[in-house]
């Protein structure tokens, strides 16, 4: 996602590479701590030959499936960030970018803290009437690590050598707050409080289903006043989930004005807008 993402959860698999000591600092729909570990999950594990879950669309099948969406202007947002990382606490400041011509988009995240050093995100691929349809997400520290989202072949190749099946409406880690503003900007009406958004989330190591649930209205106090948003909430699906928590601002085309990561072990990322924006055009 974009926003700054902290230590990652233990492995869950054997097929997850060993946790990596890289400083963090990135923008995650995304981390304070090491670059982000995530295992693959064992139904999406290694090889195909275990089907995807009965509730998400098999490799191949029709995106006739999918919401409608629609991507939001070209952006370029800046957050203020706070977080925990091992026990140390930081302020570090963020930005998002999104450029795209209803045909492909890219979209590049980057946060920045002292001592804790530079993490960037970067997300690119094409566009259709369901939103974005990552090809490639770059995650970088100290070093590049990267996954490719290969649609001819149906599958996720991911920096570590593993491999997993490219499911309909998959999205990375940077680009899936983007594709959350779509979904609400195509259809706001369409996604009461109480209602689930499901979508596969890829990283540079593995692939998880993450289901947003509706929270309902919410309130941001901004330099320069308020900021009406919508609050959705991942629902961990095991007990070392990270919690994830977007903000969506209808006055923004309903852009996330606030992200924030919570793991298991106390270590959390929060970054918000840092001043009141413009209303939407």
């Amino acid at each position: 996602m974009p926003w700054p993402e902290p230590a990652p959860a233990p492995p869950v698999t054997d097929a997850a590479p060993a946790p990596d000591t890289e400083p963090p600092a990135a923008g995650d729909t995304a981390g304070t701590g090491p670059a982000p570990t995530e295992a693959v999950p064992e139904q999406m594990a290694r090889e195909s030959a275990t089907p995807p879950p009965a509730d998400v669309p098999a490799p191949g099948e029709a995106d006739v499936r999918l919401p409608p969406a629609r991507l939001p202007p070209e952006i370029d947002l800046r957050y203020a960030v706070t977080g925990q990382a091992k026990g140390f606490n930081y302020h570090a400041s963020g930005t998002m970018t999104l450029r795209h011509d209803h045909q492909r988009y890219e979209a590049h995240a980057s946060v920045s803290a002292f001592l804790l050093g530079k993490r960037q995100q970067h997300s690119e691929g094409r566009i259709d009437a369901h939103g974005m349809h990552p090809e490639v997400f770059v995650d970088q520290s100290r070093r590049e690590r990267r996954a490719t989202l290969d649609a001819a072949s149906q599958r996720i190749r991911f920096h570590h050598g593993g491999e997993a099946p490219l499911q309909a409406g998959t999205q990375d880690r940077l680009s899936v707050a983007l594709q959350l503003s779509a979904l609400f900007l195509a259809r706001p009406d369409a996604y009461p409080a109480g209602s689930t958004i499901r979508l596969p989330v890829a990283d540079v190591s593995g692939v998880e289903l993450w289901d947003f649930v509706v929270q309902g209205p919410d309130e941001l106090h901004l330099e320069g006043g308020s900021l009406p948003a919508i609050r959705l909430a991942r629902q961990p699906r095991r007990e070392r989930d990270r919690q994830v928590e977007v903000w969506l601002a209808p006055d923004m085309s309903y852009l996330p004005a606030r992200i924030r990561v919570s793991e298991a072990s106390g270590d959390f990322v929060d970054q918000t807008i840092d001043t009141l924006p413009p209303p939407a055009q």
